[in-house]
């Protein structure tokens, strides 16, 4: 096994380089399992077949169709709030100012 970080070369029974102290333990657990992954019957393979199997145009489309929902929804619900707000009445601002001095009497004198 040779070292990648000082490039000397090291038995396969030694955990530390020798020269630069890097962890060949680590380094030939990762080559190992490099090579297991070469070896493999076309893992990536279907791992990609897999993810094409998925049909993503599928999912956009519900996932637009939930949103137009929800957004009909919304403007349903804000339209009627404003209908709601239509039927109190305006009121001037003398009304205003004369329950400002009512209420705050009332307030001031109840504590």
């Amino acid at each position: 096994m040779f070292c990648p970080q000082c490039g000397t070369q090291s038995s396969a029974e030694l955990k530390f380089c020798r020269s630069c102290g890097a962890n060949l333990k680590v380094i030939g657990k990762a080559i190992t399992l490099s090579e297991a992954i070469a070896r493999s019957d076309g893992v990536p393979a279907k791992i990609k077949e897999l993810v094409s199997n998925i049909k993503i145009s599928q999912v956009t489309d519900e996932v637009s169709r939930a949103m137009d929902k929800m957004n009909k929804e919304i403007a349903r619900t804000s339209e009627e709030h404003r209908r709601e707000r239509r039927w109190r009445k305006e009121k001037t601002a003398e009304e205003r100012r004369e329950r400002h001095l009512t209420k705050g009497t009332i307030k001031l004198f109840w504590g």
